[in-house]
């Protein structure tokens, strides 16, 4: 930052240093044309007239200018995003965007809704990584918490839950023991299952609990993200994949036979957070807080005044004991080769 400000003191430029570290997307633009309009709402003056409506009107103006600051503050984090292919999952939208930055403007946008985890305990977690892989007819190993508070109950009352379930018993190369369920209509998978390694284990995927994508709050996993419509993600994941037409797809996800396919270039997979954001065809929407970020942003920034300047041209800031986001959460184990071992057990879908 303090280059930055000597940078510009000599090339003359100080009033542009503002413009010059904002994010150069199209969201953050028009967020900023969207909170000078509710701004100038907010401080219009009130008439007797108009005195009942227009203090609702400041009322909920005031929610979403705090919303949309928010939302501006959030996209400062972000890294540059590639050119290409870029996936986006919006956690309290309960929604997935693809993208693809080298088609034309009139190209319709992938928009899938999604199922993302509950509020309470299994929140998912804010990440960037990148996608490497899709798995057809996936594992799914079940982690030992489950396999103990459920699938063990129901076996000593039912010797032939596993068999019903259509799970199986694996033996571990140290001598332990793990439950899987096979690839098949009643996997908690689904037929299909997007992978991109990170810290948290979690990843994208199908599910048979289709019901839940018609309700309009969808906080039900365990963490990671149900997709509605998988077979759309996977026909944009795998467009620029040779031999990988959307027949092919098709004819992979009628047979049981697991099949993991490694992309020639990785995507961009983005969990975002933000409750103020501009969809489709221009339309600014808003969100409810469902994990309570958003209060607790406004707390981390409400501090900021207190700071001296100095802090700003001193030595590197510490980083933070606890981070904002989510508890780091246990990885799957189809991620093991990919990444270094952890003495974790999967997580659940």
């Amino acid at each position: 930052l303090l280059q930055l400000i000597k940078t510009a003191i000599a090339e003359g430029s100080v009033s542009q240093l503002t413009l010059k570290v904002e994010p150069n997307l199209q969201q953050y633009r028009q967020l900023r044309s969207a909170l000078a309009t509710y701004r100038a709402l907010e401080n219009t003056p009130i008439t007797e007239k108009s005195h009942k409506g227009k203090i609702k009107k400041i009322v909920n103006s005031f929610e979403r200018i705090t919303k949309i600051e928010l939302a501006m503050e959030r996209l400062r984090w972000l890294p540059e995003m590639t050119a290409g292919q870029s996936i986006i999952v919006n956690i309290p939208a309960f929604q997935l965007w693809a993208i693809d930055a080298t088609e034309q403007n009139n190209t319709p946008v992938l928009n899938l809704n999604v199922v993302v985890g509950k509020a309470i305990k299994n929140q998912t977690p804010i990440l960037m990584a990148e996608m490497r892989y899709v798995e057809f007819m996936p594992y799914w190993n079940v982690p030992p918490s489950i396999l103990k508070k459920e699938i063990m109950p129901k076996l000593a009352a039912n010797p032939n839950y596993l068999v019903g379930q259509n799970m199986e018993v694996v033996s571990l190369k140290n001598g332990g023991m793990r439950v899987r369920q096979r690839p098949g209509g009643k996997n908690a998978l689904g037929r299909i299952k997007f992978i991109f390694p990170n810290p948290e284990g979690v990843y994208l995927h199908d599910t048979p609990s289709k019901s839940l994508f018609g309700r309009p709050r969808r906080d039900f996993s365990h963490g990671c993200v149900r997709v509605q419509n998988p077979n759309e993600l996977a026909q944009f994941v795998l467009k620029n994949q040779e031999g990988w037409t959307q027949d092919r797809i098709a004819n992979t996800l009628k047979t049981n036979e697991h099949h993991q396919v490694s992309l020639k270039t990785s995507i961009p997979v983005l969990f975002f957070y933000t409750t103020a954001f501009y969809e489709q065809n221009d339309k600014l929407t808003f969100y409810n807080d469902i994990y309570g970020h958003d209060a607790t942003l406004l707390a981390a920034l409400t501090k900021v005044g207190d700071v001296p300047d100095s802090a700003f041209i001193g030595s590197e800031p510490e980083l933070p004991s606890e981070p904002l986001n989510t508890p780091t959460l246990e990885p799957d184990d189809s991620q093991m080769f990919l990444v270094p071992p952890q003495a974790h057990e999967p997580l659940t879908p």
